[in-house]
């Protein structure tokens, strides 16, 4: 066993000097010095010069041919480049596109917020569920939507905690996030993927975005990535879903002159051309509650298909599923209103 660790060991440090000769001029294998499998150890210093400390290395090679003396090789060490972060906090490099390390609006573009979600189209296919804003008028009859703290409603508390206890998907479970919304910027879920919800925490990779209205097009960029990547059924809570088409349709004093729903979520579902139903859930309570599911017309969303039948059986509340949506302060609505 100890042999077969060994191997692998050397394996590995063979790995690593491959990728540090990527930044070595003129270098190759037989210009590097040899460390035995025997010898070998992370904290080698030849190790730790190779890959971190930028020394110069006196190496002697056969191919060397304007030169016969030995050869200075000047070993880089790696810092961020163009496009990507390297050994910092986030992975802003990671598969599925590229963007610098202090993103702008422009670079977090709907194909690359597509590209970091984490639940593909089979994962997402009948359980998406998005949500509307609420107007002062609707928030006034149902007290429930506005919560401690806010001097706006809202539904993401409810929708989230309908798609959590039901095994469905919301907005805010499909993004890597943190483990609580506390200062300083709390840990992401991996180490190696950016937090893509501490839009408004101090020095994260997104402050750039924070500024209004900058951070509006974000939250719509999200949106839309989402609704590309849904099908089959799927599904939009409101106060009243019959009513979808107004939404946005209003004032500003009456918390109704925007909506993500109307102007970014469903246009995207209908150009994707995947989606076979969409139904309407009624918002009856802060915790999840429903009450009416009614198939809506997709061509005339202010009329209603056959009843659909109960709502979805419940399939248990995941751990730290409803967690993201803290990093939204009271009396905002990132993607009901898209405006606070």
């Amino acid at each position: 066993m100890r042999q077969v660790l060994s191997a692998l060991a050397w394996a590995v440090v063979l790995l690593a000097v491959a990728v540090a000769a990527k930044h070595i001029d003129h270098a190759t294998p037989d210009t590097l010095p040899l460390i035995s499998p025997d010898e070998f150890s992370w904290d080698h210093p030849l190790v730790q010069r190779m890959l971190w400390e930028g020394r110069n290395e006196t190496t002697k090679s056969k191919h060397d041919k304007h030169d016969k003396h030995d050869a200075p090789r000047r070993i880089i060490k790696r810092t961020n480049i163009e496009g990507q972060q390297v050994g910092g906090k986030h992975c802003l490099g990671c598969a599925g596109g590229m963007v610098p390390a202090m993103p702008t609006i422009d670079e977090l573009t709907i194909d690359y917020l597509e590209n970091q979600m984490l639940k593909t189209e089979s994962d997402l296919r009948d359980r998406c569920v998005f949500y509307t804003g609420v107007t002062n008028s609707e928030a006034a009859i149902n007290s429930w939507t506005l919560e401690p703290g806010a001097d706006r409603p809202g539904l993401s508390k409810t929708a989230t905690a309908f798609t959590c206890s039901k095994g469905m998907y919301s907005i805010w479970q499909l993004w890597p996030g943190g483990t609580a919304n506390v200062q300083p910027n709390p840990p992401p879920d991996n180490e190696h993927t950016p937090n893509f919800w501490e839009v408004f925490l101090k020095d994260s990779w997104l402050q750039k975005v924070a500024p209004k209205p900058i951070c509006f097009k974000y939250f719509e960029n999200m949106s839309s990535a989402m609704a590309r990547r849904c099908k089959g059924k799927v599904y939009v809570m409101s106060l009243k879903p019959l009513d979808l088409p107004g939404y946005g349709q209003g004032t500003e004093a009456n918390n109704n002159a925007h909506s993500i729903w109307n102007n970014y979520e469903w246009p995207t579902l209908k150009n994707n051309g995947g989606v076979t139903q969409l139904i309407g859930l009624t918002a009856k309570g802060p915790n999840g509650e429903v009450g009416d599911m009614w198939e809506l017309n997709m061509s005339d969303l202010s009329k209603k298909g056959p009843y659909t039948g109960a709502v979805p059986r419940g399939l248990g509340k995941r751990d730290t599923c409803t967690n993201n949506r803290a990093y939204q302060p009271p009396g905002q609505d990132w993607f009901g209103t898209g405006r606070f």
